[in-house]
C-alpha cells in the first residue's frame, strides 16, 4: 500500500504541474495569470489532503 501511495501522490503533483503549465500559457503577460496558478495549486493542495485521509483510513 505504501508503494501504490508514493505512486498515486507521484501522479497527483505531475497531474497538478502539468495542470499548471497548461494554465500559464494562455494567461502568460495577462493579469489572470496569478490567480489562476493559485487556483490550481490549490487544487492539488487539496488532491493531496484527500489521498492523506485515504492513506490514514487504510493503515
Amino acid at each position: 500500500m505504501v508503494s501504490t501511495a508514493t505512486d498515486g501522490t507521484e501522479v497527483v503533483v505531475q497531474f497538478g504541474v502539468s495542470v499548471t503549465n497548461t494554465l500559464q500559457l494562455p494567461a502568460t503577460g495577462s493579469n489572470h495569470e496569478s490567480p489562476l496558478v493559485a487556483l490550481s495549486l490549490l487544487m492539488l493542495g487539496v488532491a493531496v489532503l484527500i489521498i492523506r485521509r485515504r492513506l490514514v483510513v487504510v493503515d
